[in-house]
């Protein structure tokens, strides 16, 4: 996905809608936005905004049920730093119980994920 962001958000938009694949392959600056606000920097800076916003609101506005405070570093093989053998030999067993019989495991399973 960091690789070719482009054609991941072309693959996401597609298996999401076809008609939303066509018009970002139709409209160049809204793919080009998608691709822009999509990077880990933009997401910061959004979380950045909302904190400032909620910090100066009045108490009686409602809130989200869920606040994310951080955005992850956006580094592949980042969660190695955060996750331990046995944590991540867990959750590889859940993913490939909970993948197994989709179409994307056996793409998974030719790039050595599974």
């Amino acid at each position: 996905m960091k690789e070719d962001l482009k054609t991941s958000i072309l693959m996401i938009a597609g298996f999401l809608d076809e008609n939303l694949e066509r018009l970002l392959l139709e409209d160049s600056e809204m793919l080009m936005n998608v691709i822009k606000y999509s990077s880990v920097e933009e997401c910061r800076k959004v979380i950045q905004i909302e904190k400032l916003f909620r910090s100066k609101q009045d108490d009686q506005m409602p809130r989200r049920s869920t606040d994310f405070t951080f955005v992850r570093k956006g580094i592949v093989g980042d969660w190695r730093n955060y996750l331990n053998q046995e944590q991540s030999e867990r959750f590889n067993k859940k993913a490939k119980e909970f993948f197994q019989g989709l179409e994307v495991y056996e793409y998974w399973k030719s790039l050595g994920i599974f």
